[in-house]
């Protein structure tokens, strides 16, 4: 990480690195560039380092509550930006301690302001503006179920405001900026000599399920990263202290969580990346604070809506047992074949299990969910996956197979159904965000074992395209 470096290795970065580098990234170390450094910036980036300078002067002599004041004057002194992970963090975890008495309306008014000029310094769609306004102002409905790990009960403790003591604020920091809010009777492992992203970037043989039954939530990951990997890679930000704040879409609008490296020991898997780990983690975390499940891993199995909070989109859905068998063959066929021609993430929820004639290996199973990834020009068959591994290819199961749309109606099974996003419904920052799926450039995948499983006319989808 950047913010790790040491001031002399900071003054060794040359141009083309201190141009890649991200907002906070830029802001946590411009204390420590050269002069011949900051002559290498892009006009955007020093306009962001005199913004921060000129606005947080500003904020410090709007501020009313002294305690505050002085904490942000003291770290502000040596030009550190207060608009950056590592020196919010500070300032929040100084004022909590030094509070005897709950927060009064003249502090809670204070902080307030402090989130919204981070939010016009780093940006409304950051993850740090993101993360601060849930942690302050409770926006979007985050309320924060804080966990006992003596016992595993919940308390649900909200969001920050006037009344709040020094004990709710230290634990909403712990919560939103450490990610140590651990889930409740979780066996944990850490992603320590794991990376992020294998080299080459996140693929679908990345995801390999555990234990866990969120078959719904890895099989749309699945959909997304064969999609685009870059849209993946998008929806995690590496904060400098080991913490990961990952996005999700709460009713189209990008929300972040944050959580540490300790992950679910029955959860995915894999030795050469965390990146899917980290999202069950965070999903945990997004879907305990925003849409009031329990903080633990028994929310992260669930339905067709994990594609909407992925995505940000909306989807389309078609049931078996709403529909006729000659209209799912025809008109719900047309419908999923231009989708995923389009590159559509799509998922199926099965309710049978078949085993292939010729090899044995089951395919469909009962009670799971797996992601369609394209189409077989040749045969008519689409292409699935499942998320005990695309990969997977033993005696036992193949992790990636062809079926018809027939085979898909499975005899009109009461919960059989196909899903698909809508990028039609796309709106404000979420439609911005799947339309960039169109543009984006997809990383090479670190492994394409995948791809001697697929036939030799299959359609690689194209990026996400409105769908007509």
């Amino acid at each position: 990480l950047i913010a790790s470096l040491d001031v002399s290795h900071i003054q060794t970065l040359g141009s083309d690195v201190l141009q890649s580098l991200n907002n906070d990234e830029l802001l946590g170390i411009s204390t420590s560039l050269s002069a011949q450094q900051r002559g290498t910036l892009t006009q955007s980036q020093l306009a962001l380092l005199s913004t921060s300078a000129s606005t947080g002067s500003a904020l410090i002599n709007g501020l009313s509550d002294t305690m505050l004041k002085n904490i942000m004057t003291a770290t502000a002194a040596d030009n550190t930006s207060l608009f950056n992970f590592e020196t919010i963090e500070k300032v929040l975890k100084s004022f909590a301690s030094s509070l005897t008495d709950p927060l009064t309306a003249t502090q809670y008014g204070d902080l307030t302001s402090y989130v919204q000029t981070i939010g016009s310094v780093c940006g409304t769609d950051s993850s740090l503006y993101s993360i601060v306004n849930g942690m302050v102002t409770g926006e979007g409905g985050a309320s924060v179920q804080w966990t006992s790990q003596e016992d595993g009960t919940f308390t649900r403790i909200g969001c920050l405001g006037v009344g709040s003591s020094a004990t709710q604020f230290s634990q909403l920091i712990t919560n939103w900026m450490d990610g140590t809010n651990a889930p409740a009777s979780s066996s944990t492992e850490d992603t320590v000599g794991r990376p992020l992203f294998a080299d080459g970037g996140p693929t679908i043989n990345d995801i390999h399920q555990g234990q866990d039954g969120d078959c719904s939530f890895l099989s749309a990951l699945q959909g997304v990263v064969h999609t685009n990997p870059d849209f993946i890679k998008s929806m995690f930000v590496q904060n400098p202290n080991n913490t990961y704040s990952v996005r999700f879409f709460n009713n189209g609008v990008p929300t972040w969580v944050t959580v540490d490296n300790n992950v679910f020991v029955d959860g995915n898997s894999v030795a050469s990346s965390s990146w899917v780990a980290i999202a069950e983690r965070a999903n945990v975390a997004y879907e305990a604070t925003y849409l009031n499940d329990d903080n633990s891993y028994s929310s992260l199995p669930g339905g067709f809506s994990k594609l909407d909070a992925i995505t940000g989109d909306t989807n389309k859905t078609f049931w078996a047992k709403n529909t006729t068998e000659d209209k799912w063959n025809t008109t719900d066929f047309e419908l999923l074949k231009t989708a995923v021609l389009n590159g559509a993430p799509a998922q199926l929820s099965s309710w049978e299990s078949t085993k292939d004639a010729v090899t044995g290996q089951t395919n469909f199973v009962h009670a799971h969910a797996f992601a369609i990834i394209g189409f077989d020009t040749t045969t008519s068959d689409f292409i699935l996956t499942n998320p005990w591994g695309a990969d997977r290819n033993d005696s036992s199961v193949a992790g990636t197979f062809e079926a018809s749309m027939d085979e898909m109606w499975q005899h009109g099974n009461y919960n059989t159904g196909i899903a698909f996003v809508n990028s039609n419904g796309a709106s404000g920052a979420a439609g911005q965000l799947v339309t960039a799926m169109a543009t984006m450039t997809s990383t090479p995948g670190a492994s394409s074992d995948i791809a001697s499983t697929l036939p030799g006319n299959y359609d690689t989808p194209l990026m996400v395209k409105p769908l007509v």
